[in-house]
């Protein structure tokens, strides 16, 4: 159970990456009308980035409060938010 579980936040992490390396290979592209990177491209992969990280350490944040809470409940105020 918590194999899967620390295997399905690392995907939301890995996630994360695939705006970031669509940048990159934007980036790495020769300049040509059909490759521009242009500021909404990056606006919005930067965007799309952010809300999956944000999306993974939510995760990860619930996944630490029910550790913390099976291993010692008066902890739990610790771990809160």
């Amino acid at each position: 159970m918590a194999d899967r579980e620390l295997a399905r936040l690392q995907t939301f992490v890995l996630d994360s990456l695939a705006p970031v390396s669509s940048l990159i290979e934007m980036l790495s592209q020769p300049e040509d009308e059909s490759h521009r990177l242009s500021i909404e491209k990056v606006r919005t992969a930067v965007s799309t980035a952010a809300e999956l990280i944000g999306n993974a350490s939510a995760h990860i944040s619930r996944l630490r409060r029910e550790m913390v809470s099976s291993i010692n409940k008066s902890l739990l105020p610790l771990v809160k938010g």
